[in-house]
């Protein structure tokens, strides 16, 4: 009798498995411009609705901007450093407040939809104050104040 199950949760156990869905995150993120202590990039992100994909295209642009930096901008160099998860985990408070409560659209000067492939995927042009945001990082302490 238990060998007639088998097959059968087998079976069941695969159709699960392939009924999963996952939603790979794009973290693309393009310098387009710079002046006058903003930057300006266009970024993608992916999303099971339309809001959600803008949402992440915005903080890919954050994270990027953070972590990676734009070899071919004024910011060469990441904002915070190469380290994400140990800058994430050292820092958890500040960016569970920046990413859970939006709170990085305050350094938004500019954001619009440059692309829209589905409603899972979007491409944003968004501009970033980077003087006010290097300002809170500081304050924060998440980075150092120039020259100390």
């Amino acid at each position: 009798m238990k060998q007639a199950f088998k097959p059968a949760i087998f079976i069941a156990l695969v159709f699960a498995a392939y009924a999963c869905k996952t939603i790979t995150p794009v973290t693309n993120a393009t310098f387009l411009s710079a002046g006058d202590g903003a930057i300006t990039v266009r970024s993608s992100g992916v999303g099971k609705t339309q809001e959600k994909a803008q949402i992440a295209a915005e903080q890919n642009a954050f994270n990027t901007l953070f972590f990676r930096g734009f070899p071919e901008s004024q910011q060469k160099t990441p904002l915070v450093g190469y380290d994400e998860a140990g800058a994430k985990q050292q820092h958890a408070t500040y960016f569970d407040d920046l990413y859970g409560n939006r709170r990085y659209r305050t350094f938004v000067t500019q954001s619009h939809t440059a692309g829209s492939y589905d409603k899972t995927l979007q491409s944003v042009e968004i501009t970033i104050n980077l003087r006010a945001l290097r300002a809170d990082l500081e304050r924060a302490g998440v980075i150092r104040k120039f020259g100390y």
